[in-house]
């Protein structure tokens, strides 16, 4: 893994807009020194993500969520998770399960560059969930976890803006 934490620090450090997802968030937060550790069980399912006063202001969550208070629903699916912030980061929000959920990268003179770590699953579009459930990538039960409607499209639609600013 040290050559893909390479390349996600160079690229974040080099201001190219990334997102890491969830593998991606771990990757990306342990590469700026944040420890990772293996839980006992799985996370499945679908829980709103507390955005603190950073996260309510980060470009990432402009288009808040169906949640209580406009809080974004995420769909969450690991075992790992990432137990410290990042030297360098921004923690943007929490949830019930898993403290750091999201994270934004700074520069070493505290301006924020266009990358984020999230651990939930902002891609997983309902009709994916289904294909991965008809394919038995996942079970029953994870099925069932993941029917909640989670707001993942506004957050990858929030990505796609800070690329088109960013790249043009």
């Amino acid at each position: 893994m040290n050559g893909g934490e390479s390349l996600l620090r160079c690229s974040t450090r080099m201001g190219i807009p990334t997102l890491g997802i969830c593998f991606g968030h771990q990757l990306l937060c342990h590469s700026l020194g944040a420890s990772v550790e293996r839980a006992d069980s799985m996370s499945s399912g679908v829980w709103e993500l507390a955005l603190n006063e950073d996260g309510l202001l980060d470009d990432l969550f402009v288009s808040r969520g169906s949640g209580k208070d406009g809080a974004p629903v995420a769909l969450y699916s690991h075992q790992d998770h990432v137990k410290t912030v990042p030297e360098g980061c921004l923690l943007l929000g929490s949830a019930e399960h898993n403290r750091v959920t999201a994270v934004r990268v700074m520069d070493d003179d505290g301006t924020a560059l266009p990358a984020w770590g999230v651990q939930f699953h902002p891609e997983a579009a309902k009709a994916r969930v289904e294909r991965a459930f008809e394919w038995g990538h996942i079970s029953e039960e994870e099925m069932a976890a993941f029917r909640r409607k989670h707001d993942g499209a506004g957050v990858l639609n929030s990505f796609a803006s800070v690329i088109h600013e960013n790249i043009g």
